[in-house]
Formats: structure tokens, sequence, C-alpha cells
């Protein structure tokens, strides 16, 4: 699948829709991350339902208690069903409606991890007793890095009511004691001043992050509670699961239709119904048509709508995030694509059609790091029955950037085996494959054939 986005831009979207707990084996419930809860608590009700990459669904009881956050009803049956019977890391990735994909990570964390998962825990324990308010404040890079921060109105306000010219910001690693900049002329502003870099770097921020400020309710406080969503997975792990259910496309200014990725097509092929369900980062839902043709998929109704709404004139970057039930969030890049990202683009859809006319059988094949980097590919026995049938001693895989010939070995003692043998470090060289990633393998259903259409959705 082709991802043509910035992906630091799109990985600090999705940051905002995901957090990690660590399953603490003495524990009968699940904690839940506070900032979540406190960011998103109008969207949740009290029934969770977590879906896992197998499909398999699994509905869970939230307290929503904003003080202690926790999943309680289905938590220990979850923890037998995955066998959960020491410390692992679990990874939550939102996609609305109180509705979750879930990775629950095998291995056992590590100590470090555990101490300061608990650690994390103790830390964002509220500083009172009572309502409290929340503000929040989405940060971008120029704002981490800055001697300062902007207030909105509304924090600025509540502030102004205790007439400070300090605040403690209570962090999960330190407290600082900040400068409050509250101004009336010639323009009303409210900053944080001299302490909030200091703030900032003790808390290792540089990239977008939501941040939650949380106030005493009752009365003015100079006491604030900062959170912000915590990971404790492995960054690498998640984002190689996550790239399975994304990718992207550029508008064409002169098309009126919508190209969608062929291995993202063919892979979802049995999820994917006629009508797609497209949500941006505002909430806004659009519904358009998809032709199901795996020759050539496309959007077709309701795409000239969707140009005309976020008036795309130009060659324009937009992402799909899938979540399931032919649902995806999408987000639309405003600045003009760069000529060789069009170029690219372009010949990758030329290069993604298929070798051959009639009916096709694809096998998939979720490569490791490891198959990566070898020098053979072990094939499923299904893939391998197909190509016995021609009696080949070479095959010929066609990817995107290089066609590459390849040995075939093929054993029937001491046990049988199928195996892509010499060329196929070259081809996993040749397309740049170092980490899991998913292939697609499309061949002639008429009749064996040596010829092999390698689709998948790495960028090139």
């Amino acid at each position: 699948m082709e991802n043509n986005f910035n992906e630091d831009d799109v990985i600090n979207k999705m940051i905002r829709y995901q957090f990690s707990i660590i399953h603490l084996q003495d524990e009968a419930v699940g904690f839940v991350d506070r900032a979540f809860a406190i960011l998103y608590d109008d969207d949740f009700e009290r029934q969770w339902t977590l879906k896992d990459e197998e499909g398999n669904r699994h509905v869970v009881t939230y307290n929503k208690n904003l003080q202690k956050p926790m999943l309680i009803g289905g938590w220990t049956k979850l923890r037998h069903i995955y066998e959960l019977h020491n410390f692992h890391t679990i990874y939550f990735g939102y996609v609305g409606d109180s509705c979750f994909h879930i990775t629950v990570f095998p291995s056992k964390c590590k100590p470090l991890s555990i101490a300061h998962f608990l650690k994390r825990i103790e830390a964002d324990q509220p500083l009172f007793n009572g309502p409290k308010l929340h503000f929040f404040i989405f940060l971008n890079p120029n704002q981490c890095n800055a001697s300062h921060l902007d207030l909105p109105a509304d924090f600025g306000n509540y502030l102004r009511q205790g007439r400070f010219k300090y605040i403690f910001l209570y962090g999960p690693r330190k407290t600082v004691k900040c400068k409050l900049l509250l101004r009336n002329h010639p323009k009303k502003s409210s900053k944080i001043g001299s302490g909030w870099k200091e703030f900032c770097t003790a808390h290792g921020f540089h990239q977008t992050i939501d941040l939650v400020f949380e106030v005493d309710h009752i009365k003015s406080n100079q006491n604030v509670k900062s959170k912000q969503m915590e990971n404790n997975f492995n960054e690498d792990d998640v984002i190689n699961r996550m790239s399975r259910y994304q990718f992207s496309i550029i508008h064409l200014q002169d098309e009126v239709v919508g190209f969608v990725d062929r291995a993202f097509a063919i892979l979802y092929d049995d999820d994917l119904e006629r009508q797609w369900t497209l949500r941006d980062e505002e909430g806004n839902r659009h519904v358009v048509t998809y032709n199901k043709n795996l020759q050539k998929p496309m959007l077709i109704g309701g795409w000239t709508e969707l140009r005309h709404i976020y008036e795309l004139h130009d060659f324009h970057t937009i992402y799909f995030g899938y979540v399931g039930d032919s649902c995806f969030h999408i987000t639309i890049f405003p600045s003009k694509c760069k000529p060789l990202s069009i170029a690219r683009f372009l010949k990758r859809i030329e290069a993604d059609q298929p070798l051959f006319n009639g009916p096709k059988l694809h096998f998939f094949i979720f490569l490791n790091p490891n198959q990566c980097n070898a020098s053979h590919l072990d094939l499923p026995a299904d893939f391998g029955n197909y190509l016995r049938q021609g009696r080949f001693k070479y095959i010929f895989l066609y990817g995107p950037r290089k066609t590459v010939k390849c040995k075939l070995l093929l054993r029937n003692h001491p046990k049988k085996s199928s195996k892509i043998g010499s060329g196929w470090k070259e081809f996993c060289t040749a397309h740049g494959f170092h980490q899991t990633i998913d292939l697609v393998f499309e061949v002639d259903h008429i009749k064996s054939n040596q010829n092999v259409k390698v689709l998948t959705y790495c960028n090139f």
C-alpha cells in the first residue's frame, strides 16, 4: 500500500487517538490513561468494544470516573482469553463511538517499563479533592520550544481571578514554578512565561501533543496539574501494526474519482462494502461509493462532492486510516503536493496494474524483519502448491521498483517445503524492505504461471 503523506504529521495526529497501559498481574482491573479519559469524556459510554488484530471482539465496562478511570467488568475474562499472567503492554487505538483496536504484546514488560507505569499512575492522581476544571491545549512543535505559552481565554480568565504572579505546573516528571504574564493593553492576553521552556524540556516535549491542565473548580488556584497521554509501547511495533490499516492517495485535479490502493483493496476485500463512511478530524462525516473492483479500485459516488467541500482544486495528499466496517479516519493535507510526489503516485498507479487479464489468485505474507533480510523466503503451503503445478525452476517477481528472477526451492524430503531462494534478497533490497510489511502475491488463476505480481504498502 502506498503512503505519500508526511509520516510525522500523520503519526502525530494518530497519537491523539491512542494510549497504552501495562497489564498488572495482580490487578483485576485495567487502568485507563487519565489524560485520555478526560479528553474524550463526552464521547465515552460505560461499555467499550475492543477489537484485536484477528477481528475478535470483546466488551468491557468502563467506570467513567475521571478521578481514577478503570476498565472493570469483562477485564478478568479478557485476561483469561489472552492468557495474561504477567506484566504485558496493551495498546488501545481509539476509532470512535467507544470502540477501540487493541494490540496485546505477548512479551513480558521490562522492569523499568513496569516501574515507569506504576510511577505514572501515582503521578497522575489529582492534586485536590472536589470538582475540577479542565483546559485543553494541543501543542505544536513551535510552542514546545518557545519561551512562553499563549493561553486560551477561558484558562486565562480562570487564572486572572486569583491575581497570581506565578503558577506551579505539576507534571509527571517535575513541578516547575512559572511566571504568569497577564496583560490588558494594548490587547488582553494571558501567557505562561519564564519556567515554560524548563517544563517542556523536563518532559521531553518536542512534537505535537495534547496537554490537559487540571485546576480546582471551587476557587482559583495557582497549583495546576498538567498531563499528557502516556504510551509505554514500543513505538516501532505499534507503527508497523498501524500501517496495516492505512493508505494514502493523491487527489488528482482532473479526475472525478479517487484511486484506492490496490494492495489495501485486495487485503481487505472481504471486509469492504460498496459504501464507505469517511470521518475527518473535526468529526464531519462523508459517505462515498467504492466500486469494489480489484482490477482498478476507485471511489466514485460522492467523490466530486468531497472535492467541493474541501475545495480541492489541485494535487493534495489524502490519508485514509481504516477503523473497520468500511469506516475510515481521513486527513486532507492542504498544501499542494510536490511534483516528485505526484510523478511517483502516477507511476505507482501504472506499476500496480495486473500483469494479465482474467481471474487471479492472491497469496498473503506478513513479513517480519528477519524474512526481509534473509537469503530465502519460506512460502505458505497453498502458494507452494500453486507453483509446484508448473514445475518451475525460477519465477519472476514483478515489484513496483524492479522485476527480479528468483530461484524456486521445492523439496519433498525429508519434509515438504517451498521457498524462494536466490534473488529474494535482491528483491527486498531493491524495494527497501527492512521492517514488518504485508505483501500480496498476485498470480494467474487459470493456469500456473511463473510471473508473479508483488503488491505492497511500502513507500516508493
